[in-house]
């Protein structure tokens, strides 16, 4: 929790984005959505749905106690408002990029960011032990570190989260993808974690966590499927608020696992997905990719090529 300097900081931080940032209350209305709340739930006994939409289309300017009031009505303090300013507008690109690229496992140009977080995430803050978990997983996939020593580590972490939140949940979802071993109890009680937190403030962290799980254990019967799917439909709606290339092709492999469970084609998204794998060009990287697409979709990848692209010819 910050205190004391640090909050007022962080506070500060907000009013001064909301003071030269015309866009502030476009922001808090990406808010609303991420967490399917309607224009009328926000404004009942603060202000008029005329007035938001008004202010939406930057034709007048919200006074801040109207501001606060909206953000109280999302449950957001100003700080978590300013959190999601961070992350959305990059001011925190360095943690950012160095969690995406250690997840995406594209190593170019990462060195830069390995040495910021590793030298600027120490604390014992809930964020900070986030942080030096996907520090240790790129220590651990670059061989600086053993498999048993990563798992002690993630372990440690773990433990050292004074309460539940989404950072631990985050570290959580290594641990089980790092370890076969791990209790099945574990794996349900992380799932219900999941669905029912909200990262609405953490879009890319929710949107790794969530995949990081999902991937983990959608060819494994440590969940039901209707769980699965209540996973996979979180990722999707998070992912459609990021304009990105690999959260969208992976989007696309979820989206070919739904159908399978609706006896639906898989066909179009499946091989949308597979524009991604074939571009490895790490040879055991595609053939565990392989591997795990032949087992859930029960199906000979070569051949599906062959396939569908005979249907295109024809």
């Amino acid at each position: 929790m910050l205190t004391g300097k640090r909050l007022f900081r962080e506070i500060m931080k907000g009013l001064i984005f909301m003071i030269v940032n015309n866009e502030y209350f476009q922001v808090l209305d990406e808010l609303r959505k991420l967490k399917n709340v309607s224009v009328s739930e926000l404004c009942e006994g603060i202000i008029s749905e005329r007035t938001y939409y008004r202010i939406i289309n930057k034709n007048t300017i919200l006074k801040l106690s109207i501001f606060m009031k909206l953000l109280k009505k999302l449950n957001i303090s100003l700080v978590q408002f300013s959190n999601f300013l961070e992350s959305k507008y990059n001011l925190g690109f360095n943690i950012n990029q160095f969690i995406y690229l250690v997840h995406t496992q594209n190593y170019q140009n990462i060195e830069k960011y390995y040495q910021f977080a590793k030298e600027n995430c120490t604390s014992k803050s809930m964020y900070d032990l986030m942080v030096k978990a996907y520090v240790k997983k790129y220590e651990y996939l670059q061989n600086m570190i053993s498999k048993n020593e990563y798992i002690s580590l993630l372990t440690q972490i773990i433990n050292d989260f004074p309460n539940k939140s989404i950072y631990q949940i985050a570290v959580f979802c290594l641990f089980i993808e790092s370890n076969v071993d791990v209790d099945t109890r574990l794996i349900q009680d992380v799932a219900m974690q999941i669905l029912n937190v909200d990262f609405s403030l953490s879009l890319l962290l929710a949107i790794i966590s969530l995949d990081t799980f999902i991937y983990t254990i959608i060819d494994k019967d440590t969940l039901s499927l209707s769980v699965k799917s209540k996973l996979i439909e979180k990722f999707l709606f998070y992912a459609s608020f990021i304009p990105n290339k690999e959260i969208e092709l992976k989007s696309y492999f979820y989206k070919a696992y739904l159908n399978k469970l609706n006896n639906q084609s898989i066909e179009d998204n499946l091989l949308c997905y597979l524009y991604k794998i074939f571009s490895y060009s790490d040879l055991e990287k595609y053939r565990n990719e392989k591997t795990k697409i032949e087992k859930i979709f029960n199906i000979d990848l070569i051949e599906f090529i062959k396939t569908k692209s005979q249907k295109i010819i024809k």
